[in-house]
């Protein structure tokens, strides 16, 4: 879109892949301000969610890619982004790249998970990378999780102002063998933190080393008890915590 583009109510947009097949590539882009508020579906028969948008599969093909390109990028409420993979599919790449403004922002009285990738097979661990001057999480959910010898997934935010509350969190955890993922998160000015229930948090539950969580800004705050942690469990060697101010 030259302008705007704004994608709302129940859509869903869905391009998995099967087998040997080769996944897609979605790729959103708008000359102003991108805008998803979509719906996602909790089956409580089967207690699964269905996504508003997956770009996941099952099968041996590459792993699937997903770009949102815009000045302002705004992912509200029950949208929920989901790169599922299985049987030794690598996990899939999710970039963002907003050149003013980016925010995951809820009006709901409870978080729900807005990014979601899970891993049953043993690929690579994938990526998600946000790149803008100003992001914002507020009763966002970001949720990474790998199985089964896999490597741990890459996540980078690079900001100026990098703003994180209200019972936001981003969570990755690895299990069996799997290796432990590292987060970056690199503000050129301000990085704020703070909730009770808001965290950062990395578990390794196997026998390989755990991830690393790296906060790097000119002025770091973390406040009202929120949560920074590299847990590990098992066999696996403790996980790393660097916060450079």
């Amino acid at each position: 879109a030259d302008k705007d583009l704004s994608i709302s109510g129940d859509v869903k947009l869905f391009i998995p892949s099967y087998q040997s097949s080769q996944p897609g590539h979605i790729l959103l882009r708008a000359g102003e301000t991108l805008m998803l508020d979509m719906t996602q579906h909790f089956d409580t028969n089967t207690f699964s969610t269905t996504p508003s948008i997956d770009f996941g599969g099952s099968g041996t093909g590459g792993a699937g890619e997903m770009t949102l390109k815009g000045q302002n990028i705004h992912i509200l409420n029950d949208t929920l982004i989901c790169g599922d993979t299985k049987e030794m599919r690598d996990m899939p790449k999710f970039t963002i790249i907003a050149d003013e403004t980016f925010k995951i922002e809820s009006e709901n009285e409870f978080s729900r998970e807005n990014i979601s990738f899970f891993s049953t097979s043993g690929g690579a661990g994938g990526a998600l990378h946000i790149d803008s001057p100003d992001i914002r999480l507020n009763k966002a959910m970001i949720l990474i999780s790998n199985r089964n010898e896999g490597s741990g997934p890459m996540v980078s935010f690079t900001s100026d102002h990098f703003i994180m509350e209200n019972a936001s969190s981003i969570n990755i955890v690895n299990y069996d063998n799997a290796k432990g993922c590292k987060i970056s998160l690199l503000a050129k000015d301000t990085m704020v933190i703070s909730g009770r229930s808001t965290s950062l948090e990395i578990g390794t539950y196997g026998t390989q080393k755990g991830g690393s969580l790296r906060l790097e800004a000119n002025n770091i705050s973390v406040l009202d008890g929120a949560t920074l942690s590299t847990d590990t469990s098992h066999e696996g060697d403790g996980g790393e915590l660097y916060i450079i101010a």
